[in-house]
């Protein structure tokens, strides 16, 4: 009697489907599956939309270090300030042709931490034109409407021709 139970199982395993499944659920099962990203959702242009005060197509000029953040934020990160030339403005309303803003330095390194990011590499400019969403302060200075994740609120420019 136990010959047959043990015949009937190696029947069903020797079958191609069963064996595939089987050898699956044993890889599988040896496998540590663990999340260890932090969630976030990206929001979309209606939102940034929404949310921002000022909006503007901008040139990067400058960038430095700074000891201010976010109103409300962390000041365990590290700062910059980046001044921008506004060559469109969308939404809002800004003194002058040019703007500062505060975002959060990409030098803070923290695993699944903020979406921190810079717009110069080796003191160049890394894109020409960046769009920005942006939130006032009551300092004259702006900081990203997606605080803490910076690089949410900031999009590449790029040319419609190559």
């Amino acid at each position: 009697m136990r010959k047959q139970g043990i015949d009937r199982t190696r029947a069903l395993i020797g079958s191609r489907h069963l064996r595939g499944i089987f050898l699956m659920l044993i890889v599988f099962g040896s496998l540590k599956l663990k999340a260890d990203a932090r969630a976030f959702l990206l929001p979309s242009y209606a939102d940034l939309t929404t949310k921002a005060d000022v909006i503007a197509i901008c040139e990067p000029i400058s960038e430095k270090n700074v000891t201010t953040s976010y109103v409300n934020g962390s000041p365990d990160f590290k700062y910059l300030e980046t001044t921008f030339k506004i060559d469109v403005l969308y939404k809002g309303m800004v003194v002058g042709n040019s703007l500062k803003l505060i975002h959060g330095s990409p030098d803070y390194h923290l695993p699944d931490g903020p979406l921190f990011m810079t717009f110069f590499n080796d003191h160049a400019p890394v894109a020409p034109y960046w769009l920005l969403f942006l939130k006032s302060r009551s300092d004259d200075k702006f900081e990203p409407v997606t605080k803490n994740d910076d690089a949410l609120s900031f999009k590449k420019v790029r040319d419609a021709f190559p």
